[in-house]
């Protein structure tokens, strides 16, 4: 096996492989030992079956158990800087939404308002332009947050690797340092 770092997918492989293949181990060597086998041949046949299925077994629980000491030996100061940072970025992403939407609906309250005054489409705009620079630039905030969120739910949910690259272009600093104070609070 090599020293790769086992992915999620590679330890939930090696985890279903297991609980598939202990029963069938069970079952086939009640089978084995049930004498309904007497020929030489069979017997040698069922050996050989059991003796592959066994050595494959050994390397799913090798990686199973390797997916284990890699989630024992987790970064946790770094997967709570990232769930920190995650919700903080949610808040923002809520309150970046909730701002543009409060800017076209007092957009909308003014042109009501002048209309009422009988101002012309024309004049409004003249007057009070649409504050497109003030949403575009809270879509495109909302954009690198949303891609930032992503890749921290990503390195969170990476069991057990927790693969750091895809935390690449993300800045945790003082978040990270909170978790490791946290942390350290909790083994005192």
């Amino acid at each position: 096996m090599n020293n790769l770092p086992i992915d999620r997918a590679t330890f939930e492989s090696a985890k279903t492989a297991l609980l598939k293949i202990n029963p069938f181990l069970e079952s086939f060597n009640t089978l084995v030992v049930s004498n309904y086998f007497t020929e030489e041949s069979d017997i040698k046949m069922l050996i050989a079956i059991d003796d592959w299925i066994t050595s494959h077994s050994s390397i799913f629980k090798a990686i199973y158990d390797a997916g284990l000491l890699q989630y024992e030996n987790r970064p946790k100061a770094l997967i709570n800087a990232c769930h920190t940072k995650y919700d903080a970025n949610q808040k923002e992403i809520n309150l970046l939404n909730n701002a543009s939407e409060r800017l076209i609906d007092r957009h909308n309250e003014k042109v009501i308002a002048l209309q009422k005054q009988s101002f012309t489409e024309h004049e409004i705009s003249q007057i009070l332009p649409f504050p497109e620079a003030e949403i575009r630039a809270n879509a495109a905030k909302l954009a690198s947050l949303t891609a930032e969120s992503k890749s921290l739910w990503a390195f969170t949910n990476d069991i057990p690797s927790f693969n750091s690259a895809l935390l690449v272009g993300i800045e945790l600093g003082h978040y990270l340092v909170s978790a490791e104070y946290q942390l350290a609070q909790k083994s005192a």
